[in-house]
């Protein structure tokens, strides 16, 4: 009589199974975790994107703010009142003036005042330059995205929320 400890039948075929079925676990759970990434990676980028485009509009708007000058050549007060987007890709933002862009990681050149706007969801910042300005900008100025003034006193430009 055989006895069941040498019966080794049958076993092949289990272990083919439990291999295929954790093979087919790491397989899933990597191409869940790239996929993760990949809609993260496409999430940056979309709110990268809609803040330079806001951004560029916001700089051609400053610099149309600071040209404004009397028929003589001088600079005067002048407030504007304009709508931007209360968000981007689905986050608010925040717009700051910043007098020396200089410093930053992203080519700009020196000396160019620029606008920082930046997600509040993602924590991203995006430079836009503000080319030829005559003003000086106030760099303790910020607003938020939505109804934005663009005010300059002749000397200094600023933006704020009303």
């Amino acid at each position: 009589m055989i006895g069941f400890h040498r019966d080794e039948r049958g076993v092949s075929t289990a272990l083919s199974h439990a291999l295929t079925l954790g093979i087919a676990t790491v397989l899933i759970a990597l191409l869940l975790s790239s996929a993760g990434t990949v809609l993260e990676t496409g999430t940056d980028r979309g709110v990268r994107d809609a803040l330079e485009t806001t951004g560029e509009r916001l700089a051609t708007d400053v610099v149309q703010v600071d040209g404004f000058r009397t028929t003589d050549g001088t600079a005067n007060a002048t407030t504007v009142t304009l709508e931007y987007p209360t968000t981007v890709a689905n986050s608010r933002y925040r717009i700051g003036l910043v007098d020396d862009c200089n410093d930053l990681e992203q080519s700009l050149s020196a000396g160019e005042h620029c606008l920082e706007l930046t997600a509040q969801r993602t924590d991203q910042s995006v430079y836009v330059p503000l080319s030829d300005l005559d003003a000086n900008v106030d760099t303790d100025a910020s607003a938020r995205g939505g109804t934005i003034v663009i005010g300059s006193d002749g000397t200094e430009l600023s933006i704020w929320n009303p």
